[in-house]
């Protein structure tokens, strides 16, 4: 039987930026399960009462109504989410941002790239090292 469950929950806002993330994983060819959400709350929400625990949480800074930084201290409270790996990406590169993610127990922290050939080399990353390689 086949685990619907979400590999990569990512947390986005911009609909752009889903739309590459997307086409940027069938030019790569990589099938993960994902779900998005565009606002923390949901996010959160979804997370606490699915009995699901994606392999990988990937989280924008710059969300609108609950930010990045406060949904990465929410997710962090949750128990089932403990060994989950939680990447922060976003396109600020303050060193307050990088500390504070970082000091929250972030466990990367990744610049938005600014063209689609990075997205895709760190897509790529993303998905071999956090959702294949790492046990969690």
């Amino acid at each position: 039987m086949q685990d619907d469950s979400p590999q990569i929950v990512f947390i986005e806002d911009k609909s752009e930026d889903i739309l590459l993330i997307e086409e940027g994983f069938r030019q790569l060819d990589i099938n993960p399960n994902t779900k998005f959400f565009q606002k923390g709350r949901d996010a959160l929400e979804f997370l606490a009462t699915t009995p699901e625990t994606p392999k990988l949480i990937v989280l924008d800074l710059n969300l609108p109504e609950l930010d990045g930084r406060e949904v990465l201290v929410q997710l962090r409270k949750m128990k089932k989410l403990m060994s989950v790996p939680i990447v922060v990406f976003s396109t600020s590169n303050s060193k307050s941002d990088i500390e504070f993610c970082y000091a929250k127990c972030a466990n990367s922290y990744i610049v938005k790239p600014v063209g689609f050939s990075g997205l895709l080399d760190v897509l790529s990353l993303l998905f071999n090292y956090w959702v294949l390689l790492n046990e969690n």
